[in-house]
């Protein structure tokens, strides 16, 4: 099964059309603080990337994709961050003004576990049981779907929040936005781009990541090292949409696949 991540559209519809006097000031969403190939805005924040491109970032933590989008779609920020793929090719199906800017990563990295004393070895011994995902509509929903579904278990799935709550995708942009303010959002990119490079080549990336996400040093660089690779995290690269068409319409994030002239107009990468 192909999952792809993607950087979710953001909303920009509240924004003046006042020219800011220094450095331009952006809203993110940013779904589940914690993980590493969400946290490209926040540690280029931290490091002064982004304040080289003349932006300010405002960064919302959420708890997930589900709760990631509905911030995009209300116009609280201007662009969304980790928000699960199904969920923004549904929202853009109902209408929602949204875009695909680029890819927040491509592939998957998610897993469920269990205590070490459980007797769950396997999805054969679900039955009955629960099973944790973090928001409506978001890419870990998606995936505990398809695992009921493929190994034909009666799962109860439910909805826990991030991955403190746990214990333990794409960014969007506005359409008006992306239209009134296209330098903005081409320089967020140029500065984002900027930020993977400077987190896979700097030792200093992973003591602000290890800083940021609460974690050992050890802990960070691993992560980075083996779990998310940098072809994971790299935002110009949306791809697996056609590949997540028929789960979309299976789970009901859309009535019927989105054409090929749709998902033209759906991905718009600001170069």
């Amino acid at each position: 099964m192909h999952r792809a991540g993607i950087c979710v559209a953001a909303v920009i519809a509240g924004w003046s059309a006042t020219p800011a006097s220094a450095a331009d000031t952006l809203k993110l969403a940013v779904g589940q603080r914690e993980i590493w190939h969400g946290a490209p805005a926040a540690l280029g924040e931290r490091a002064g990337i982004f304040r080289k491109h003349d932006l300010d970032l405002e960064l919302l933590f959420t708890s997930g994709s589900g709760e990631t989008m509905q911030a995009v779609i209300a116009g609280s920020v201007d662009i969304g961050i980790a928000a699960g793929t199904l969920g923004v090719m549904g929202a853009y199906a109902k209408g929602a003004p949204v875009r695909i800017i680029g890819a927040e990563s491509t592939g998957e990295d998610s897993y469920w576990y269990v205590r070490a004393d459980s007797p769950v070895k396997s999805m054969a011994d679900m039955k009955g049981r629960s099973m944790a995902y973090s928001t409506n509509g978001s890419s870990t929903h998606a995936n505990a779907l398809a695992f009921v579904e493929l190994y034909k278990v009666d799962a109860k799935l439910i909805a826990t929040g991030g991955f403190p709550a746990t214990f333990t995708m794409v960014m969007s942009g506005q359409i008006d936005s992306l239209d009134s303010k296209p330098d903005v959002y081409r320089r967020f990119m140029r500065a984002y781009r900027e930020t993977v490079d400077w987190m896979y080549a700097s030792e200093e990336a992973v003591k602000i990541y290890a800083e940021f996400a609460k974690i050992g040093i050890e802990d960070a660089r691993r992560v980075r090292e083996e779990f998310d690779p940098k072809e994971m995290v790299i935002p110009d690269r949306v791809v697996g949409l056609s590949d997540l068409m028929p789960d979309a319409v299976k789970f009901k994030y859309l009535s019927q696949p989105l054409t090929a002239k749709e998902l033209e107009e759906l991905v718009q990468i600001p170069r």
